[in-house]
């Protein structure tokens, strides 16, 4: 094996040192490599992960590796592809596996864990060509095989270890019908399985209704061993309702849940968001006031998972529907010590953007923070402007334009600018000044004019900085019953 002593300031862990020893055998002057960056992430994301970048075959070779997760026999080698590799290849292959002193072979356990996590990801240094289900299919029909010979020999302990094995692949590749077709023993397992396809849901969009519709078999097969799994039944109303289908059904599984563990922010959190995306306001008013019950906060500090899983997830929703003395109920119950936080802040100031637009009178951009409204102008040097005005086009024909416009905070008014007066005194067409436009109306120190457009995206309520997505969509409904 590729030796390193001496070259480095301090020894490398053995997992590093097999890392940097792939490298040496492509050919790698590992010398160069900085010694800040002979960390194992940085060189499996960086250095490792350009040459398997350029050989598909040697991706699908080490996912199927990394996948398993109990030492494995030299023979699996061949099996996983690795004889059919080039010899450059086939010598980085062999640096990464170790041999173990009973002659068994193994992935260093931290190294497959982070290839893993980069084909989780959908890097495509890591990712198979083809499904990146691939790994866990090889790997458990491996374990099976394992199984059915530990059986033949009546080694019942070794055979449940390797069915363990082979349901945990197959649920990692989401195989349902293979597992769906068998009696698993725990409720766990139909938890897990649901888990997974869900998560495939969001990676797979031309399989989603396939793969939550699978999700949701799981978890009934999990309420069938215990009808009290309150799990499988809050899963089971999420993927019907990101579908936007059986609302009835929807609703039944959310409260089974949410009366079963009336502790779990998330329980309650998309319970009401479901039933605001059906638009029952009074029924998410009385369970967001049962949510406050069943979730009180002993005195102490704040707990901001809780408000992060409930407050903002609903107020999110809420304001997307314009719902904005709810939203606002909602934003006032967080604690000031949290107020602080970037979800908080961007939930507040996007809140203020609405109710601003509502009563005719939002004359910033949803994107400047509020904070910074009055310190501008933000589209001119400061240093060269006499006076300026913020304002937003409130309305337009032929031969007026019509702004809000404002001096300081809440003495808005408007102004009438004829298109001559607009293109000769403040050097704009009328043609770029649509209705909710925002603008800067500026006065140099040299007597000059003119009028600074924001672009198109500052004008969006969803430019708001650190904003977060509201999730599921909140038309899923309405765009269901029309697909």
């Amino acid at each position: 094996m590729f030796r390193l002593s001496g070259r480095l300031p301090h020894d490398p862990s053995p997992v590093v040192e097999k890392v940097l020893a792939a490298l040496a055998a492509a050919g790698i002057e590992v010398g160069r490599i900085p010694g800040r960056d002979r960390r194992l992430d940085r060189l499996v994301t960086h250095d490792l992960a350009k040459l398997f970048m350029a050989s598909p075959e040697m991706r699908r070779v080490i996912a199927r590796l990394a996948a398993l997760r109990v030492p494995f026999s030299e023979d699996l080698l061949d099996r996983a592809g690795v004889s059919a590799l080039p010899d450059t290849n086939k010598r980085i292959v062999a640096e990464l596996v170790d041999t173990l002193d009973d002659g068994a072979r193994a992935l260093p356990a931290a190294l497959a864990s982070v290839i893993r996590a980069r084909v989780e990801m959908g890097d495509p240094a890591w990712v198979p060509d083809g499904s990146a289900d691939d790994a866990y299919r090889f790997a458990a029909q491996y374990h099976r095989e394992r199984y059915e010979a530990a059986h033949a020999e009546g080694k019942v302990a070794k055979a449940i270890r390797e069915e363990l094995e082979e349901i945990h692949h197959l649920t990692e590749a989401g195989d349902a019908i293979a597992l769906l077709s068998r009696s698993l023993q725990f409720v766990e397992q139909y938890d897990a399985l649901g888990k997974r396809l869900s998560q495939k849901a969001f990676r797979e969009r031309a399989q989603e209704e396939k793969l939550r519709r699978d999700a949701v078999r799981a978890y009934e097969r999990a309420i069938e061993h215990d009808d009290r799994e309150a799990y499988a039944h809050h899963y089971i109303a999420y993927n019907l309702d990101i579908l936007g289908i059986e609302p009835e059904r929807v609703e039944r599984e959310y409260i089974r849940a949410r009366e079963l563990a009336p502790g779990h922010a998330w329980y309650h959190g998309r319970y009401i968001g479901f039933l605001v995306t059906r638009a029952w306001m009074k029924e998410a008013r009385a369970a967001w006031d049962q949510a406050l019950v069943d979730l009180a906060v002993a005195a102490g500090s704040p707990q901001s998972t809780l408000y992060v899983e409930l407050h903002a997830q609903v107020a999110r929703l809420l304001l997307a529907r314009s719902e904005l003395e709810f939203a606002s109920d909602v934003l006032e119950d967080v604690p000031d010590a949290l107020r602080e936080q970037p979800w908080w802040r961007a939930l507040d100031q996007l809140r203020v953007c609405l109710e601003e637009d509502r009563d005719e009178r939002l004359i910033f951009p949803p994107r400047l923070r509020l904070s910074e409204r009055w310190e501008g102008p933000h589209l001119a040097d400061q240093r060269n402007v006499r006076t300026w005005t913020p304002g937003r086009v409130f309305a337009q024909d032929d031969e007026i334009v019509t702004l809000l416009v404002a001096k300081g905070p809440d003495t808005s008014s408007t102004l009438d600018l004829s298109t001559d007066e607009l293109e000769e005194a403040w050097n704009v067409s009328p043609s770029q000044l649509r209705v909710g436009t925002f603008v800067e109306l500026i006065e140099y120190a040299d007597d000059t004019r003119a009028m600074e457009i924001w672009d198109r995206q500052s004008s969006s309520f969803t430019a708001v900085p650190d904003l977060p997505k509201p999730f599921p969509n909140h038309r899923r409904y309405i765009r269901r019953a029309f697909a």
